[in-house]
């Protein structure tokens, strides 16, 4: 998969574009309080028993909470979003211009070097996403190679090649499973049809293959990629707005949820001029500001998704659901949480969201801060203690 491919991957799954699509069964709709129940006819009678159990959000807006800020690091320049905590006090980022991962402690020393450019063990050469393996041991994700290579804390190097027969994106790695998307190209009248997988860690074969579409029918035609919880079930995320929930892998229904946090907010300037980057990225580097313009000016128009990603859901310790959104993410940025199907309210961090991940209290967020004159914006880390935050209700 080229550089330009993965950009436009990334770009469709930021704004909303890159979403499953698959030919329509005949479905019933069941309202539940906060949420609607999508499911092929077949299953009426299991939609039915669990739309009584009446467990949705509520509309409800709290003010948001504010975590305790326990540190923060300077993290190099970069044009990957991804973070990953190997130990609480340890996270881990990837350097794209140098071919390798960082890690970074509070106080902002380097803790660990991994990889290079190459394609033996321990090499890269699209290192594109990073997650906790294990207690201490990361792993990256490398689609040129399609290849994950695990780092443990011992300095001990496993490579799992991945055999999906289309390029795969991988949203989360949960025990010995890989979960990812696969996108099948565009379908007339309609998004691209994307397949979610879920493969071996260490043979990287495909031990689940399946369109939530049918299962979760949304009102936009479209379902995101699956994540796994820790407490059983998945979350997917749909149409800008909505939470998806499955019990299990072959759930015969879905709870769509909206999220009633969810404001219709248009592009900042920052978001501009990152997505004009993209473009001119895209389309080859030097392209004339009179040619952006346009591009531009449609940019601003368009509502943003409620989701930022990729890496939208995370888990506490608590099992609930952090959900990174798109609100402001100029001097700050907001979480919104759930437990299980039910929406808690929000967590305000400073600066702009890039990425983020949590492991037990710790929660590390990888931000750009404000611009200098010249324009660039720094990148850093921020540690929070997130196990004060309670709404009252968990």
């Amino acid at each position: 998969m080229t550089k330009r491919t993965l950009l436009a991957a990334a770009l469709f799954s930021s704004f909303g574009l890159f979403v499953p699509f698959a030919a329509r069964p005949p479905v019933v709709v069941v309202l539940s309080q906060g949420g609607r129940w999508w499911a092929p006819s077949r299953a009426l009678g299991l939609v039915l028993a669990l739309a009584t159990l009446g467990c949705g959000a509520e509309a409800e807006h709290p003010e948001a909470l504010t975590p305790r800020l326990i540190g923060h690091s300077p993290a190099p320049l970069s044009d990957n979003t991804y973070i990953a905590l190997a130990d609480p006090q340890t996270a881990c980022i990837i350097e794209s211009f140098e071919y390798r991962v960082v890690c970074i402690d509070p106080a902002g020393a380097t803790v660990r070097r991994l990889g290079s450019q190459g394609e033996g063990p321990g090499e890269f050469r699209n290192p594109a996403s990073i997650f906790r393996q294990s207690a201490g041991t990361v792993a990256v994700f490398d689609p040129k190679l399609a290849r994950l290579t695990m780092f443990a804390a011992t300095g001990s190097v496993t490579l799992s090649k991945i055999s999906s027969p289309a390029p795969i994106w991988i949203t989360a790695l949960h025990g010995n499973r890989v979960h990812g998307s696969v996108g099948f190209g565009p379908r007339p009248n309609g998004p691209p049809e994307v397949e979610n997988q879920v493969l071996n860690l260490t043979s990287g074969e495909i031990i689940w293959r399946r369109s939530i579409y049918e299962t979760a029918r949304t009102e936009c035609g479209n379902v995101g990629s699956l994540y796994p919880r820790p407490g059983g079930g998945y979350v997917l995320q749909a149409c800008k707005k909505d939470l998806v929930f499955l019990a299990d892998l072959d759930s015969a229904a879905a709870l769509v949820v909206e999220s009633p946090a969810h404001r219709v907010e248009l592009p900042g300037q920052r978001d501009v001029d990152a997505y004009l980057s993209d473009v001119a990225r895209l389309g080859g580097g030097a392209v004339p500001p009179s040619a952006m313009e346009p591009y531009a000016a449609a940019f601003r128009e368009r509502p943003k998704s409620w989701f930022h990603g990729p890496g939208i859901f995370k888990f506490d310790s608590q099992d609930r659901i952090w959900v990174a959104t798109t609100r402001d993410r100029d001097t700050h940025s907001y979480f919104d949480i759930w437990a299980d199907t039910e929406y808690l309210g929000a967590v305000q961090i400073r600066g702009r969201l890039m990425g983020y991940d949590l492991l037990d209290s710790t929660l590390a967020v990888l931000v750009e801060r404000q611009p200098d004159q010249n324009g660039i914006a720094p990148r850093g880390i921020d540690w929070y203690d997130v196990a004060d935050v309670d709404f009252g209700r968990n």
